[in-house]
């Protein structure tokens, strides 16, 4: 088969086979189009029904390498989660790796810290992608 569909979050086989997706209620807008679910290139790797294309590695040069290392903090971990239910149920785990190292976090709130995010984590709210970037190669 020539054909390779690139599907950010992946198409698992109940939305991708017409007859069985029809009579089980499940309409969707990009369904039903009867591939073999190893043609869906997913960026991120939700469904093990699709081919996951990788995650893509920066190669620098010398000098940015050299900015890195000079900006590098100890004992640093970045934790991705946006919203304040992606924390609920972790503080244990968190409190463990504080003991060990300083925790930012990405979290997006308006006005009051989430009780989920631990008051111990750095956070830095949501944060555009060359921030992130830059916080995450302090780590």
């Amino acid at each position: 088969c020539h054909i390779r569909v690139i599907d950010t979050f992946g198409t698992e086989p109940a939305y991708n086979h017409e007859d069985y997706a029809t009579l089980h209620g499940y309409r969707t807008n990009w369904g039903y189009w009867n591939l073999n679910c190893r043609q869906y290139m997913t960026m991120f790797p939700h469904t093990p029904d699709n081919s996951f294309m990788g995650f893509v590695a920066e190669e620098l040069n010398d000098t940015e390498r050299l900015s890195i290392q000079r900006n590098k903090v100890d004992s640093m971990a970045v934790v991705y989660g946006k919203e304040a239910s992606m924390w609920k149920g972790k503080e244990k785990f968190l409190a463990i790796l504080h003991r060990y190292m300083e925790i930012h976090g990405t979290v997006y709130y308006e006005t009051q810290r989430p009780p989920e995010v631990p008051a111990f984590v750095k956070n830095h709210g949501l944060l555009p992608q060359q921030e992130l970037q830059q916080l995450l190669r302090k780590a």
